[in-house]
């Protein structure tokens, strides 16, 4: 019932954000990254946030590393000099990356549309977006949104 509770908002004008779908410091770096890019746009919601970039709570002499039950609420562990980030840190980053990544695909498609360029390529990349599996490898989607954002923006012929 979720993708119709979801439509419901989007129809009544408003955006829907998910709040730690995996909790910030979990260590699943696998799971951040998919549910920040791909995972969002698969399933309709706007954004994502969660808990902290590092727990408040934890005072300073109690840390004792990534593993520390108490650090579980954070992305970065507080270090002598500075924070320093962990996987699910970068994971998470790497996840917005991707959204940025398909965010300039489907903007290139809208350039096309608008002039009216490359009518036969925006179709072949609709369907490769609507049938991109949840499981795919992440970087491998990543370099293909790059190189067919490259053949959309490339004036037409080119490269024939």
């Amino acid at each position: 019932n979720y993708p119709v509770m979801i439509q419901d908002v989007h129809d009544n004008g408003f955006k829907i954000f998910t709040y730690m779908d995996a909790v910030g410091g979990r260590p699943v770096p696998e799971v951040h990254r998919r549910l920040r890019g791909l995972g969002l746009w698969k399933a309709k919601l706007d954004g994502t946030m969660t808990w902290s970039y590092h727990h408040f709570m934890v005072p300073p002499h109690l840390e004792a590393g990534p593993l520390h039950w108490r650090n579980m609420h954070g992305f970065v562990l507080r270090g002598a000099v500075a924070p320093f980030d962990t996987l699910s840190w970068e994971a998470y980053r790497e996840g917005y990356d991707d959204a940025r990544y398909l965010a300039t695909l489907q903007n290139a498609i809208d350039q096309c549309r608008a002039t009216g360029s490359q009518l036969g390529l925006i179709t072949d990349v609709e369907t490769w977006i609507d049938n991109v599996p949840t499981d795919v490898d992440l970087n491998s989607w990543r370099r293909q949104m790059a190189t067919k954002t490259e053949a959309l923006l490339a004036p037409e012929g080119y490269g024939d």
